[in-house]
């Protein structure tokens, strides 16, 4: 294939560069094209939730951050996580790839810097323009950055177990989420990537909020007849899905892998039992609700109706 053939898949086919540039080897067709497709729409808002150990980061962090850089070396990131040391071990990896794959440098060149990169910190040797941000920055729910602008903004898992115990942590990590909207450029993009904690935690928020396309996936489904379906089924085997509920318990294992407050499969009343309706689909189940219990009381009410109607043709008070 020609260089220039090889640069454009790179730069306008996620699943391509994270499986064949970036060697993510264990990447499957089924689930992961969907996840890069999602994460390459035009939407600038989105949120991703997928199981424990399905590469959530490596996609959408570590590749995703790679790939905005190759379409736009001038791009400037943000990439936020719970705490500031987790962010520059993301950064760690994807400097790896931009310091030692051989395929990437042949591709577009040297990236490095002289006289180097900082550990929380990097600027690309691609970049033209001038701007006081780094080419990719990092930041945490303990480190909020103010005063910079940025074309991307990556939140990954700003929740764990250490900050979900009490109200005002939770509300802690929200405070730094909305501080993270002034520091993003017209048109920019943020993309929230996590597992849920919480019924109040930051994903239980923007499911709600109409401006994020949303992609939510579980470990295992369980379909109306009882079966079940897998979202990876080549890492996140089923004996592995039931070695981790046991471990982890219904509530945790719920959390983590099904991205669900609750487990539907140890459950009293199962998802699966109820169905969504719209606005005028409820509207017409009221009409033809009432319509059906109107006729029913009118049934029962027949004799007496009838024994009122006679009573006054009597003359009597009924």
């Amino acid at each position: 294939m020609k260089k220039e053939e090889l640069k454009e898949l790179c730069e306008n086919d996620l699943f391509f560069l994270t499986k064949n540039i970036l060697n993510y080897q264990e990447l499957e067709d089924q689930p992961h094209l969907e996840v890069c497709q999602f994460l390459e729409g035009q939407e600038n808002k989105k949120l991703l939730l997928l199981p424990r150990g399905s590469f959530k980061t490596s996609i959408g962090t570590i590749s995703r951050s790679i790939q905005v850089l190759l379409k736009n070396p001038n791009a400037r990131i943000l990439i936020f996580s719970e705490t500031y040391s987790q962010s520059k071990a993301f950064l760690s990896e994807i400097k790896q790839h931009l310091e030692g794959n051989a395929e990437l440098i042949g591709l577009y060149g040297i990236f490095k810097r002289d006289p180097g990169w900082a550990e929380e910190a990097i600027t690309i040797r691609q970049r033209t323009g001038k701007y006081k941000e780094d080419t990719i920055m990092c930041g945490g729910v303990d480190i909020v950055r103010v005063g910079f602008h940025y074309n991307l903004i990556i939140v990954d898992d700003p929740h764990s177990q250490k900050n979900i115990t009490t109200r005002d942590q939770i509300e802690k990590v929200k405070l730094a989420y909305k501080l993270l909207g002034p520091m993003l450029e017209p048109g920019g993009e943020i993309d929230v990537i996590c597992t849920r904690w919480h019924d109040t935690d930051l994903a239980s928020m923007l499911l709600d909020d109409p401006k994020f396309k949303k992609m939510v996936r579980a470990a295992e489904t369980i379909n109306p007849d009882g079966s079940k379906r897998y979202f990876f089924p080549q890492r996140l085997t089923p004996q592995f899905l039931k070695d981790q509920r046991e471990d982890l318990g219904n509530w945790l294992f719920s959390c983590q892998y099904l991205n669900s407050l609750t487990d539907d499969e140890t459950a009293e009343f199962k998802k699966s039992w109820f169905k969504t309706y719209s606005e005028d689909e409820i509207a017409r189940l009221s009409l033809n609700t009432f319509k059906r219990r109107f006729r029913s009381l009118a049934f029962f009410l027949q004799p007496w109706l009838c024994a009122c109607f006679d009573g006054r043709r009597k003359g009597k008070v009924n």
